[in-house]
């Protein structure tokens, strides 16, 4: 029986905030990129050194580093659709956030509002452990109260999904609101 839905943010709850950045960039200066918010996201770096390094990075490529990291910042938008629909099934389920992420999560929630969707928030900066390592999805299975084949994970990164499955979890790949919740109703239906 499922008892909690668990999801990752960029890329689900929120659109991934650099995405616009990997595509004016070229392919060398995008894996720095990946390189730099894989630090930032398991905290080995912080969130002004992430900035920082963005920055840099960019202006190497003649970009305007400033501008256009504080665009891509400001143009995330929010999944409205998906949020309401955790607020109207947090009766019925408990929710969480799985999120491979700096503290640059602030600038995009309040206390308050993670706390009106959610009944657990885990951030991979402050644990210090980043998807897809098992230890995460059990620590959030935990924190929740739950097993983990209790859970529904959606992330947008197939890995992400695919490890949350070795740890008993099912799982969504997240491509879209319509298909989240056509496959979501195909596994709760089965539960």
């Amino acid at each position: 029986m499922i008892k909690a839905l668990i999801f990752d943010n960029f890329g689900v709850l929120m659109d991934l905030v650099y995405s616009s950045l990997r595509h004016i960039l070229p392919d060398d200066a995008r894996a720095k990129l990946l390189d730099i918010l894989d630090q930032a996201d398991s905290g080995r770096i912080s969130d002004a050194d992430e900035l920082k390094q963005i920055e840099d990075l960019l202006n190497q490529y003649n970009i305007d580093g400033a501008s256009a990291v504080a665009q891509a910042i400001q143009h995330a938008d929010r999944n409205t659709e998906l949020l309401q629909f955790i607020l109207g099934n947090k009766q019925r389920y408990k929710m969480a956030m799985l999120s491979n992420v700096s503290a640059v999560i602030w600038n995009y929630y309040t206390q308050a509002e993670l706390d009106k969707y959610f009944d657990q928030v885990v951030l991979s900066y402050q644990e210090k452990i980043a998807k897809p390592d098992p230890r995460i999805y059990r620590l959030t299975c935990e924190r929740l109260g739950v097993q983990p084949n209790e859970c529904v994970f959606t992330d947008d990164n197939e890995a992400n999904v695919i490890a949350a499955g070795q740890v008993g979890m099912q799982g969504i790949v997240f491509t879209g609101n319509d298909d989240y919740f056509a496959k979501l109703q195909e596994i709760l239906g089965d539960a």
